[in-house]
């Protein structure tokens, strides 16, 4: 005699939805997880809000117009004259060899500008271009102060002048110059000049500081 045998628990179509029922959970699980990470109350877990848990940092600055600088180059330069015989120099007001040396400028910015000779009163004015003084301080020859004094020999002096064969006065601001925005190159010549004084030969010197002023 067969034995009946006895009804599962569960149908196969029940036992298939219990896997399904397991995943029901896990995403309502995880979904209860992700609200309660986020919640307002959570967040403010942090204590940004307790007097004395956070502070402030301020920053600050300003930005200028840039002003037109000596290039490195310009700023300390080594001129050579070369050998300059008696024989060049016998007279007062004969020069010898002329050298030509450069001043650069960086960065000069496009604005508006207005100065004064401060020899002439003069004013230069523009509603674009900047404008500098270059101002030239030496010792100045006792006989000629149109010249630049030497030390280490006698009966010469230097003449500066500029990339039109004016003299640049020394000892102060020369004649207003309007530049181009940018970077300029400003030209000028140095050269021996015979003085009053006795020619004595020997090895010289000059230094002469540069400086601008610049609007």
């Amino acid at each position: 005699m067969q034995k009946q045998q006895g009804r599962k628990n569960c149908s196969p179509l029940v036992q298939n939805e219990q896997p399904f029922h397991l995943v029901r959970l896990a995403v309502a699980t995880a979904t209860l997880a992700i609200c309660i990470l986020y919640h307002p109350a959570i967040l403010a877990a942090d204590n940004w809000e307790v007097d004395g848990a956070h502070g402030e940092i301020h920053v600050h600055g300003s930005l200028t117009e840039s002003a037109c600088r000596l290039a490195t180059s310009s700023a300390w330069q080594d001129i050579s004259m070369g050998n300059i015989g008696t024989a060049q120099l016998r007279h007062i007001g004969e020069r010898g060899k002329a050298v030509r040396f450069e001043i650069k400028l960086e960065d000069c910015a496009s604005s508006a500008s207005r100065m004064s000779d401060s020899f002439t009163g003069n004013v230069t004015w523009s509603n674009r271009q900047p404008s500098v003084s270059i101002s030239f301080k030496a010792p100045l020859d006792p006989d000629n102060p149109e010249l630049i004094q030497v030390s280490g020999a006698s009966g010469l002096a230097l003449r500066l002048t500029d990339m039109l064969g004016r003299d640049v006065r020394v000892g102060g601001h020369a004649t207003p110059l309007q530049l181009t925005p940018g970077n300029n190159q400003l030209v000028y010549i140095i050269a021996p000049e015979r003085t009053r004084a006795s020619l004595v030969a020997g090895n010289w010197w000059s230094l002469i500081n540069v400086g601008l002023d610049y609007q």
